[in-house]
């Protein structure tokens, strides 16, 4: 589900995370929307190198490895995914581990390095961090 962010004003995260519930509430009711549907209706040109609409995937899986719903006789457990093909620029795959949260990118390599990647991911974490400890600071003062 694709969802857009509004930075403007510099709000804090609490703010950010207050709106976008609010994107993503308004976004599930129209969830019967095709993605196909909605480029169609952006009119955005074609970039056969580029995904269309957005370049970075972010996937949060709260799986807890029972599956959530008992089903008598089988027995659900999670296996690794396999990527062999990045579809865009930065993928982000996060699930929540006891104690913190498991966190996995994976990238085109010819955009890329591992160097820049790694500390990215870096950065990412510090302003994860920033964030919990001051949810009330705008933004733009906490990737410092």
């Amino acid at each position: 589900l694709p969802l857009r962010a509004d930075l403007s004003g510099d709000p804090t995260y609490r703010e950010l995370l207050a709106a976008t519930r609010e994107t993503l509430l308004d976004a599930l009711d129209h969830q019967d929307i095709t993605f196909g549907r909605m480029v169609t209706a952006l009119n955005t040109p074609l970039d056969l190198g580029r995904a269309q609409i957005f370049q970075v995937l972010f996937v949060f899986d709260e799986f807890d490895g029972d599956g959530g719903v008992p089903l008598p006789g089988l027995r659900i457990e999670e296996f690794p995914l396999a990527i062999p093909k990045t579809l865009h620029d930065v993928m982000l795959y996060a699930r929540p581990i006891p104690d913190g949260l498991h966190t996995r990118f994976v990238y085109d390599s010819g955009l890329f390095t591992e160097a820049t990647m790694a500390s990215i991911a870096q950065r990412y974490e510090d302003l994860l961090r920033a964030a919990v400890d001051h949810p009330d600071h705008p933004l733009s003062s906490l990737g410092r």
